[in-house]
């Protein structure tokens, strides 16, 4: 089938769209559920139909642009990689461009509760939120104080709940610090990028334990002509822990601290962690207790691959999408259905196959 895959350059402000690109078969990306996505995008100058050099030259000084430009690979409405600007290589003696780009949450690294020129008001409190809510408020300060620190980012939901935090301006953390606090308690927190109805883009922030979209489909896999190919699963236990010991703040015996752990039969490994920044006995123990649920058995992961077409859309392998993966009379995997979760995708712009990595989900 032909393919309805777009390529748009948009503002990074207002999310509008500005200008349609044909990029190489080359051209790649990774979208992953925590939204640190990443993509190469490759173009040739000749063949993006501008009618002079000096027009080209322009246009793209303006669409290459760093940081104030990214660039939007869709397939009909479905968003497969949003990504900014962050390292744009020309080649003069070819002619083309390679545009090295990254996902929304890039910016958080970038960004501490204050500018460099308010320190002032960098002290930042947040009072009995849930963590959703607690998620937002960080992304509210880290996009508050002017127009050049605006993204177009929907908040997640805010409510009253169990986690506090207060951060004092001359910590200096970054937003992106904050976020990893929030999710050591057992949360995810990511950005789904979505077309309005102009076709300028928006992200949806998502907090959840598990972050999920929409209902699973089936994917059986001992069948004829199974929609998934290439399968292969992976064990990792090179993370796997018997214990994991936090160290919060403090100094010598007024130092928090919170272990969680069980051998379970099984040799010593444990972990010793710092977070010298929480000061709540209670948040670290919540730390420690969804490090060990999350690193006490091997992670197991499936790698597939999809053709995307007219019964299968790339929105099905999106990051966040359920697999209802079946198996039956297989060497290493038991028979049964496993439900799996999207938590990485990678495509290519001039193939239709893309290649989903899942890890079981509930």
């Amino acid at each position: 089938m032909e393919s309805p895959r777009e390529c748009w350059v948009h503002d990074t402000f207002t999310g509008d769209r500005l200008f349609k690109l044909n990029p190489e078969g080359s051209s790649s990306w990774t979208a992953k559920v925590s939204g640190v996505d990443e993509s190469s995008l490759e173009f040739v100058a000749e063949a993006q139909g501008f009618d002079s050099r000096a027009e080209a030259r322009a246009a793209f000084n303006d669409y290459f642009d760093a940081d104030t430009r990214f660039l939007v690979v869709s397939w009909g409405d479905h968003i497969e990689s949003a990504t900014f600007n962050r390292v744009p290589e020309y080649d003069m003696s070819a002619g083309t461009f390679k545009v090295t780009g990254r996902g929304i949450r890039a910016f958080a690294n970038d960004r501490s509760t204050f500018g460099v020129n308010n320190y002032i008001n960098g002290d930042l409190t947040i009072t009995n939120r849930t963590h959703s809510g607690a998620a937002a408020r960080v992304m509210a300060r880290l996009t508050q104080w002017a127009p050049e620190w605006n993204l177009p980012v929907d908040l997640s939901a805010d409510a009253s709940g169990a986690y506090s935090r207060a951060v004092k301006r001359d910590e200096m953390v970054t937003g992106e610090s904050l976020f990893q606090a929030i999710e050591e308690q057992g949360y995810e927190i990511g950005f789904r990028p979505y077309f309005t109805s102009t076709y300028s883009v928006r992200w949806q922030m998502l907090v959840q334990p598990q972050i999920a979209i929409g209902a699973a489909i089936d994917v059986p896999l001992s069948v004829e002509k199974p929609v998934a190919t290439d399968v292969s699963v992976t064990d990792d236990s090179s993370k796997r822990l018997t214990g994991v010991f936090y160290v919060g703040r403090g100094h010598g015996e007024d130092t928090i601290t919170a272990w969680a752990g069980s051998p379970n039969g099984r040799p010593i490994r444990d972990a010793f962690r710092y977070a010298k920044d929480i000061r709540d006995q209670a948040a670290l123990q919540a730390m420690s207790n969804a490090a060990f649920a999350a690193e006490r058995f091997p992670v197991r992961q499936w790698s597939l691959a999809v053709d995307a077409g007219d019964d299968f859309s790339p929105m099905l392998a999106a990051p966040g999408r359920l697999l209802d993966m079946s198996v039956a009379d297989d060497w290493w995997v038991a028979d049964g259905t496993y439900r799996q979760r999207v938590v990485s995708v990678r495509g290519s712009y001039g193939s239709l196959t893309l290649r989903p990595e899942v890890q079981a989900y509930g």
